[in-house]
């Protein structure tokens, strides 16, 4: 029994030592904990480190290609964070200790912090050259392109309703992907061809979650989000 209890307990130590309990930062707080701040496509990933390719730093020194970020440095269980899958591309908050669990490092199409990142920094930005194109590309993905069950949707120009849960919310009201275990995931609901009443002539419905388990929409559970975001939208 006395081993039993050493056993319970060390392992509760231990579990504690790795966990990270996580408050809700914003773009203010991410910029006082961060010495870098920066857009990197992921090149190579050890067990203690991961490189990018540098195209844009807000906050630092960094102005060049490649970059190595030590991972777990200061012996905190919270920083030893890692991104995947290669070759994608990432908004990076880089702290003294590496990437932090909870941070609002996130691939860069489903960031929300961009624009912010401009603005606040459009005297001291800096962008390499190089990829000027790939940032452009990016950027315009982040803007109209929606994963979604069905595949991407180019929403450029369209009049998109989002029903968030059972609510209509415009896109800035959405919750952002922070979290691989609680994705945001976008499931096509209607087009406006198949929009039965369409009086406002919306292009397309999206019913957006964000849970841990993945969904398989039904016919009816469809119907249902297509005709409240259709009566919301249009009234």
């Amino acid at each position: 029994m006395r081993l039993l209890i050493i056993l319970v307990l060390t392992l509760t130590i231990s579990y504690q030592g790795f966990s990270c309990e996580c408050k809700f930062r914003d773009v203010e707080t991410e910029l006082n904990l961060s010495k870098e701040v920066l857009v990197g496509q992921l090149t190579h990933v050890t067990n203690n480190s991961i490189t990018v390719k540098v195209l844009k730093t807000w906050k630092g020194l960094i102005k060049e290609d490649s970059l190595t970020i030590k991972i777990g440095m200061n012996g905190d269980g919270c920083y030893r964070r890692t991104l995947y899958p290669t070759n994608e591309y990432f908004l990076i908050y880089w702290e003294n200790g590496g990437i932090h669990y909870c941070s609002r490092t996130i691939e860069y199409i489903k960031s929300k912090d961009i624009k912010t990142l401009d603005s606040i920094f459009s005297r001291t930005l800096w962008t390499n050259d190089k990829y000027n194109s790939t940032l452009s590309r990016l950027e315009y993905s982040r803007e109209f392109i929606v994963q979604t069950d069905k595949g991407e949707i180019d929403i450029k120009g369209k009049k998109i309703v989002y029903n968030f849960e059972g609510n209509v919310k415009t896109k800035e009201n959405l919750p952002q992907d922070l979290n691989d275990f609680y994705p945001v995931r976008y499931f096509l609901v209607a087009t406006k061809d198949t929009i039965f009443d369409n009086p406002c002539g919306i292009d397309y419905i999206f019913y957006v979650n964000q849970v841990h388990q993945d969904m398989t929409m039904t016919d009816e559970f469809r119907q249902k989000i297509q005709k409240k975001s259709v009566r919301v939208a249009c009234r």
